[in-house]
């Protein structure tokens, strides 16, 4: 799945589609079989958009959710390492 996304990530680079494949993650976070890849997929979700989705009720209960199952910590890191998956893709372009 790690791979996957670091494609999609580069793809979405290239061209359009990066709303698109944050929409995808921030899904795939409410199903992740681990809250701390559910973090990453969130943070991965907010460096694609270039912010976080304010309002969004899913989004919301997803991060509420996964912030209730990991020590703050622990989401914080497992979030940033998500945010930075579009740095990474765009730093080796």
């Amino acid at each position: 799945a790690r791979d996957w996304f670091r494609q999609a990530a580069e793809l979405a680079v290239e061209g359009p589609g990066g709303l698109e494949l944050a929409d995808a993650a921030e899904a795939l976070a409410s199903a992740a079989g681990s809250a701390e890849w559910a973090a990453v997929l969130l943070g991965a979700a907010t460096g694609l958009r270039g912010g976080r989705t304010e309002g969004d009720p899913d989004v919301v209960r997803v991060e509420r959710e996964v912030r209730a199952k990991l020590p703050a910590e622990a989401y914080d890191q497992a979030f940033e390492q998500g945010r930075r998956q579009r740095s990474a893709a765009v730093s080796e372009r």
